[in-house]
């Protein structure tokens, strides 16, 4: 009998071979891994995709593109001499947490790991003693939870294009950060749908990081839309179809944001308790039930206060929505007030607790939500004096640009006549709102048209 021909396959992904399959060698991932629903190794060869993440606070969030891993050059390698001790992998089995890695990514990744326990862990709390107690959750948990993993390396790859000068090896590192994300987003989702007890914890910090990454991403594109808007001539239309798509990124920004909750609300007794307590676990000025005396906190309370003042929306339906809104916010500022009047203070520096600035976005409502998605003034007029927040947090790189993109927004959004209401706002992170008043003698810098809706 004549053998019939076949074509043999030699550059086929590790899950196939490991099942002794035929590999498509489709890039970048097999059919046979996308049917699975398996991360395939072809993708450590294929360029780098742009990110589309899409994170809702439902239980069905939406689809994301599969980018891959570009491959670093070799003028970004550190050499493994350079690392410090302990890193990383000395706290977990390097031989299984590197199973899935090309040999010529070996190095990037050992960096990138290194960098986190020593930069990166820090930033993501604040608290006295967190720090040093992150890196050894998180290499705990990634041992168990490969997606954390690629969580932990796309953030810190993030992390250190925020300190890198050159936009070659900036853009290099983003493109890595946004398909180990993506790489971890496919059993990230498919474990949320089984959330329970043993992948709670690893759930919890991996939606952390995602939104780290979002934060970030949308600061830094929201800067190039704005510093667009202000060094080059463009039209109205120009600015009508950028003030759209701020709009839209901030807001998907507070999807994302809120999205932590479906793991929270539900496993919060089981988070608590477990390996995150020294992060959860406080009490100190979070359950306190006075607001501050201080004249400095009664003075910002007012003016607070008299934002809602300035609504002509009588029985409008959007009036309740905006209240609460507003209500919460003032106790979120009340909130901030107590930390920093009891943080600890170390070389002449009070920390208080960065934690708090995440309380307002994650307990708003869906409707406020959505009036920002419209464009109502009075709710980006709320949402700017809530920047007053993080843009009090000095110092901590995925928050930098967070301040000056929802002040900015606004800003263009209430146009020229109207944007005084936010100086106080502005006053706190040094924006010149003046930025964004057209000289007389340049039609073209009109401000953008925004929805119908008054405000002082």
């Amino acid at each position: 009998m004549i053998r019939k021909p076949h074509h043999k396959t030699k550059n086929g992904c590790k899950a196939c071979k490991q099942r002794r399959v035929k590999c498509d060698e489709t890039r970048p991932s097999c059919q046979r891994c996308i049917k699975r629903g398996l991360p395939c190794s072809l993708l450590a060869l294929q360029p780098g995709l742009p990110l589309n993440l899409q994170v809702s606070s439902g239980t069905r969030p939406g689809k994301a593109a599969l980018p891959g891993i570009h491959v670093f050059s070799s003028a970004l390698r550190i050499p493994p001499r350079s690392l410090p001790l302990p890193s990383f992998l000395d706290m977990l089995s390097q031989n299984e947490v590197m199973r899935d890695v090309p040999e010529i990514l070996r190095p990037r990744f050992k960096t990138l790991l290194q960098h986190f326990v020593t930069s990166t862990s820090p930033t993501i709390s604040n608290v006295v003693g967190d720090s040093t107690r992150w890196p050894v959750v998180v290499a705990r948990l990634a041992e168990k939870h490969r997606f954390l993993f690629h969580g932990v390396v796309a953030v810190a790859s993030l992390h250190l294009s925020q300190t890198v000068t050159s936009d070659a090896e900036k853009a290099t590192m983003r493109r890595f950060s946004a398909g180990q994300m993506n790489i971890g987003l496919i059993p990230y989702r498919s474990t949320l749908g089984v959330l329970d007890e043993a992948n709670a914890e690893a759930l919890f910090i991996f939606s952390t990081f995602i939104n780290t990454y979002i934060v970030t991403t949308t600061g830094n594109e929201c800067e190039a839309r704005i510093r667009f808007l202000r060094d080059s001539p463009n039209t109205r239309k120009d600015q009508e179809g950028c003030s759209k798509d701020l709009v839209s990124m901030i807001a998907n920004m507070l999807h994302c944001g809120r999205g932590v909750l479906v793991i929270l609300v539900p496993c919060w007794h089981i988070l608590v308790r477990g390996n995150l307590s020294f992060a959860l676990a406080r009490t100190e000025g979070w359950d306190t039930p006075h607001r501050p005396s201080s004249i400095e906190f009664s003075e910002e309370d007012r003016k607070l206060t008299d934002l809602r003042n300035s609504w002509s929306l009588k029985y409008d339906y959007s009036f309740h929505v905006l209240s609460t809104a507003l209500n919460l916010l003032r106790n979120s500022f009340a909130l901030a007030a107590t930390m920093t009047l009891n943080a600890k203070v170390e070389n002449n520096h009070k920390h208080m607790d960065y934690g708090v600035v995440f309380v307002w976005p994650t307990t708003i409502s869906h409707e406020f939500v959505a009036l920002l998605e419209q464009g109502r003034l009075e709710a980006w007029v709320i949402y700017a004096h809530y920047a007053i927040l993080p843009g009090r947090v000095p110092g901590v790189w995925w928050l930098d640009k967070l301040a000056s993109s929802i002040i900015s927004t606004a800003a263009l959004l209430l146009g020229p006549d109207k944007c005084d209401i936010l100086e106080w706002p502005a006053s706190i992170i040094d924006l010149d709102l003046n930025s964004f008043r057209p000289t007389e003698s340049d039609d073209t810098l009109s401000s953008p048209h925004s929805p119908a809706s008054q405000t002082s």
